[in-house]
């Protein structure tokens, strides 16, 4: 039979194939809106969290355009709102999520007025290069659709490496970006910063199967990626978050260095800024820090305040100037983003801390935050989510399925396992920012594991029926549950146990055949047999054979019994019970017309108690679970030594003890003496069983405690003081010869006989009280 950690090891094999599958699906993106919606989880674990850089927003909302008017807004009113941020407000930078192109135009607004608002907003982004601009490539998002999208963003993992082949981003309209010659020097300066706004909904940052391999992850509603450049035929263009960091950081636009798998952010002193590493050599991973909810976190004014309080500087009242410089101080070395928040402008998404959509203007704040603050989202590679996929599975497995289908500590440990799994992954998460995946190895630790248990439940329900055959026959239905139950396997093929072993045999059995027909025979020996088994069984027993008459059985194995010795005796003494029973039922069955030699069965018992060699013996074609050993021998000589004693239940010393070590002075014994069974050498006390205390007479009683006396002078070579005291307690025995049926000694007339010998040839000087047995 393999061993158990070799069957382990094979069945989590054949497993194999299921966390397999889901190593499999993870790396064809199927896991991917699954882990998405747990990266909410991880963000909630982590709660939010500040960073190292004032990040603040002006909300064009409803009352923003209401102020503004209808569209298209005088873009003069943001050149204002830029300008006097950045003069009183004392802004670090400014980023509009507008793309102010000619593409919004309207014939409704005369050319003038619109090219009014156009050069006031160019003189602020001259004037302050710290103002940045929105640029975006028009809603493409890499999907090359005809006649759908006329800019295609260059996404280097969708192969747009060739920057002289790549489209331009819609861009601000001139004069808002543009050149001029420095009169002073001669130069050619170009002025008005720009930032992409593209965010990537269907970009997920996993590990990209081979070229050729299908990949399903598509989209998301979370914006979780944004590229941080784009490779155009003239100049690079960098993500606003990216140019609002740099910013921040002291670093120029010069200073932007781009690596195969980072961006370096590098001040004019050559000291590295900040490293900004890229997924795919392009791709940046959002860190959401809070709730758009959180004044503290994200503080934000409408534009129609600002708008009114830029007005209040130029008041003639000192008090509303003074109230108007207090309002901008709040705006003091802030990252100010300008972005539209209200519903009808349909710039609303949900995010990992907002259910509800709120406005995507703060994916660009959480972005300029991740930069600065350096906390980056950090992902397993495809083979490190395989390999947690397979060790969580097998741990899990092995966990579950180690203590059988139904222990429930191995299960609770098993659940256990995968609970701490989580909890390490969101700790991981919340502490260094590590995206370690979930989905996959919880949904193969459970599929497996489900698999693995259905399985071993399969297996044991194999077993139950493997024991309920090997055992059933000749083991109580009661004790076959207990052993199924309490999933111990018996120990086969010869064990040593310390049990009570059980023979009994009908008196002068050889007459029954001279006396009944053979059908009438089977008859009696069936309704015998299934009387002494049932009680046999229903003590705990364990059926080892039938010999002809004789019932052979074990009391200890194979589900091990602490109280064997007394279960043993408490059959033997209902065994004899329910032969009474028998002999007046068969005496009223007319009808059968049984000899008086049925009328008069009597069964003999021994018992003896101790170790022995239990387990399935035999060949290997045919074999039986049976017992083996020198106590086996003991019993059986118990049992066939009964005869010479006048009893039909005597047992050893080791039994007695037994017996009254758990059923204390419940059962009541009688000392016969000390005798050497024929075959050995060593001398053994023997009792009678004699009766349960609850039905021993008084006369009974009498008879054990005179006859105890009378034992006491035999052993003393008093032969006479011993035949007077036997003589007393035979009439008192509870069996009496022409009385009792089938009865015709008892030990008083025994010892009697025994005396009467001694009397005439006594033993030798050093007798010390021994009987050696000459029959078996």
């Amino acid at each position: 039979m393999a061993k158990p950690h070799n069957q382990l090891a094979w069945r989590f094999l054949w497993l194999l194939p299921i966390p397999l599958l889901w190593c499999l699906l993870s790396y064809l993106g199927l896991l991917q809106p699954a882990e998405n919606a747990v990266l909410a989880l991880r963000y909630w674990w982590r709660g939010e969290i500040s960073a190292p850089v004032k990040v603040a927003y002006v909300d064009v909302d409803t009352r923003g355009i209401q102020q503004l008017g209808e569209r298209p807004w005088d873009r003069s009113d943001f050149a204002k709102a830029a300008r006097v941020l950045m003069t009183e407000g004392k802004a670090k930078a400014v980023g509009f999520d507008f793309v102010f192109s000619d593409a919004s135009f309207s014939k409704l607004v005369p050319r003038p007025e619109m090219a009014k608002g156009n050069l006031a907003l160019g003189r602020t982004a001259r004037d302050f290069p710290a103002v940045v601009l929105g640029t975006n490539y028009a809603g493409g998002q890499g999907r090359l659709l005809e006649n759908e999208i006329h800019r295609a963003f260059p996404y280097l993992h969708l192969g747009f490496t060739d920057r002289k082949k790549n489209d331009l981003p819609e861009l601000p309209t001139e004069p808002m970006i543009g050149a001029y010659n420095d009169r002073a020097t001669g130069k050619l300066i170009v002025y008005g910063s720009v930032g992409l706004i593209d965010i990537n909904y269907n970009y997920d940052g996993a590990a990209r199967p081979p070229k050729g391999w299908p990949y399903f992850y598509e989209g998301d509603v979370v914006p979780r990626w944004a590229p941080m450049f784009a490779l155009t035929p003239n100049p690079t263009y960098y993500h606003l978050s990216l140019q609002l960091a740099r910013i921040a950081l002291g670093v120029k636009e010069d200073g932007i260095r781009l690596l195969p798998d980072r961006v370096e952010l590098v001040r004019p002193d050559g000291t590295i800024a900040a490293t900004v590493p890229m997924r795919e050599g392009q791709m940046l991973e959002l860190n959401w820090f809070s709730k758009w909810e959180n004044d503290k976190l994200n503080p934000r004014e409408s534009i129609n305040d600002l708008l009114q309080f830029a007005d209040s500087l130029k008041s003639e009242k000192v008090a509303e100037r003074d109230e108007a410089k207090a309002w901008f101080m709040k705006f003091h070395d802030a990252v100010v983003l300008i972005g539209p928040t209200d519903p009808l402008l349909q710039d609303l998404s949900p995010t990992p801390f907002d259910e509800s959509p709120v406005p995507k203007v703060g994916a660009h704040g959480n972005l300029v935050k991740t930069i600065v603050s350096g906390y980056y989202l950090k992902r397993t590679s495809a083979l490190t989510t395989s390999g947690l996929i397979v060790a969580l599975t097998l741990g899990v497995t092995l966990l579950v399925i180690a203590g059988g289908a139904r222990s429930m500590l191995s299960k609770v440990a098993g659940l256990l396992a995968l609970i701490a799994y989580v909890v390490i992954s969101l700790q991981l998460f919340a502490d260094h920012q590590w995206v370690v995946p979930i989905v996959g190895p919880l949904g193969a630790a459970f599929t497996t594991s489900f698999a693995a248990l259905i399985w071993q439940v399969l297996d044991e329900e194999k077993q139950k029926g493997r024991i309920k055959g090997m055992f059933g026959a000749y083991v109580s239905p009661a004790l076959v549950h207990r052993m199924v139950e309490s999933g111990e396997e018996p120990k086969l093929g010869g064990v040593e146990e310390n049990i009570t072993a059980y023979f009994s045999d009908i008196q002068s059995f050889s007459a029954f055949s001279e006396k009944l027909t053979p059908p009438r025979l089977v008859a009696l020996m069936n309704e015998y047999f299934t009387a002494c088994t049932d009680i046999v069984q229903a003590e705990g027993g364990s059926l080892d054979k039938y010999i002809g008459d004789a019932v052979v059985a074990i009391y200890g194995a194979p589900l091990a019994l602490p109280d064997h010795g007394y279960r043993a005796c408490v059959a033997a003494l209902r065994v004899h019970q329910r032969i009474g029973e028998l002999r007046e039922k068969w005496r009223h069955e007319k009808a059968k017309d049984w000899p008086e030699i049925v009328l008069n069965l009597q069964t003999r018992i021994g018992l003896n108690s101790g170790p022995a060699v239990v387990g399935n013996m035999g060949s290997h074609t045919r074999f039986n679970y049976t017992m083996m050993g020198d106590n086996v021998n003991i019993a059986a000589r118990m049992e066939s030594g009964a005869k010479s004693w006048g009893v039909y239940t005597m047992c050893t010393e080791a039994t007695k003890t037994a017996c009254e070590q758990h059923g204390g002075d419940r059962v009541v014994f009688r000392l016969l003496g000390r005798i050497v069974v024929k075959g050995r050498s060593q001398a053994v006390p023997i009792y009678e069983i004699a009766a349960l205390k609850e039905t021993a007479t008084d006369a009974a009683y009498q008879c054990y405690e005179i006859f105890a006396a009378a034992l006491t002078k035999f052993y003393a070579r008093d032969w006479d003081g011993a035949t007077v005291l036997f003589r007393r307690s035979e009439p008192l025995e509870p069996n009496q010869p022409g009385k009792t049926a089938g009865v015709s000694s008892n030990p008083s007339l025994v010892y009697l006989h025994i005396t009467a010998d001694y009397k005439l040839a006594p033993p030798p000087a050093d007798w010390n009280g021994v009987y050696v047995m000459k029959e078996k």
